[in-house]
């Protein structure tokens, strides 16, 4: 998926080549900003929301058994400004939207319908950067809104039309994106002046810094994301270069060379036919030829799991040792029998 201001493009990464057959371009919508792709298991044909520069949310899916996607869905989000964020949750089957005026907005995706609205806020002196669903709270999943500006993180749960809450926690950097991994509850924000920072979301506690090196003063938004199960942080940089960080120990295993000292803010990640893998392109008007680059994870498949050849030897260790339990007598026999014939 590339954003921009031709609109939408798509391309198959299995075929590595770009689907021609699109069902719009930018046109009076503007230049594609944001976007979320959605997994609904009851529904044919995949499908993803974008939002762009002038306020439009859309929605394209694609078509069964062709290699070309339709529109099933184009609004223009209230008091009209750049879709900032756009997130989808598979639990609730909802996504969220947000603008540069402060809007946040959740829809619940039903089947084959229309998105109904149902959450609808107004944050005055926000700019939402980053919106992701988080943790499950009691019966519901909270949404967490990061603010660029302010460094605060805003958490969004109950129905907001009956019940008013709005909680937050601040984080004092200027966020430039953020990445989550509920199933270990931890989040990692972009800090545009230092690079990656992880927190838990239980207690808001900071676990650990990933710092970006820098070649420029000026600062500026980069995406990061988790991939390989979540064992590593990807960040990009302002001088052509991504960087890749254990999770653990917050230390760079490798870099991602792009050429050029331009800015890589723009990336995602993913696993096609189970490879971790890493989409990443320049970003920054006036640029030649803007390649976008596909990543993989170097996979030996001929090596066995070091894991399961060590619990087959473990196996084989206990089953020695019951053995020779279990017929210690007729051991100690042979042992004694082996003793006289040396002798």
């Amino acid at each position: 998926m590339v954003l921009g201001k031709d609109g939408t493009r798509i391309w198959d990464l299995k075929t590595m080549t770009q689907i021609q057959d699109r069902p719009a371009s930018a046109g009076i919508r503007g230049a594609t900003t944001a976007i979320a792709w959605t997994n609904l298991d009851d529904e044919p044909g995949e499908m993803f929301f974008f939002g762009t520069v002038m306020g439009y949310l859309v929605g394209w899916r694609k078509v069964s058994g062709q290699h070309c996607f339709h529109e099933t869905f184009c609004k223009r989000v209230v008091e009209p400004s750049e879709i900032t964020a756009l997130a989808f949750d598979a639990v609730s089957n909802r996504f969220a939207v947000s603008n540069r005026n402060g809007i946040v907005q959740v829809y619940d995706l039903a089947s084959s319908a229309e998105p109904r609205k149902v959450i609808s806020i107004s944050v005055r002196n926000f700019l939402p950067k980053s919106l992701l669903f988080g943790v499950m709270r009691g019966n519901e999943r909270e949404l967490l809104a990061f603010g660029h500006s302010d460094g605060k993180i805003r958490t969004i749960t109950g129905n907001l039309d009956i019940d008013n809450r709005l909680e937050q926690w601040e984080v004092g950097v200027h966020i430039g994106d953020a990445a989550i991994d509920t199933r270990r509850a931890t989040v990692c924000i972009d800090d545009i002046h230092s690079g990656g920072i992880i927190y838990r979301l239980d207690d808001h506690q900071r676990v650990k810094a990933l710092a970006v090196p820098s070649t420029t003063q000026e600062k500026r938004p980069r995406q990061v994301r988790f991939v390989d199960d979540s064992k590593a942080i990807v960040i990009g940089s302002d001088h052509g270069i991504v960087y890749i960080f254990d999770r653990r120990n917050g230390q760079i295993t490798d870099k991602l060379v792009l050429g050029g000292k331009d800015w890589v803010q723009t990336l995602a990640t993913t696993e096609c036919e189970n490879i971790p893998t890493i989409i990443t392109a320049k970003s920054g008007d006036g640029l030649p030829d803007n390649d976008i680059i596909v990543w993989q994870k170097v996979v030996d498949r001929g090596r066995s799991d070091p894991s399961a050849s060590e619990t087959l030897l473990s196996l084989v260790l206990l089953a020695t040792l019951v053995y020779a339990y279990q017929h210690w007598d007729v051991l100690m026999t042979v042992l004694k029998q082996r003793a006289v014939d040396l002798n």
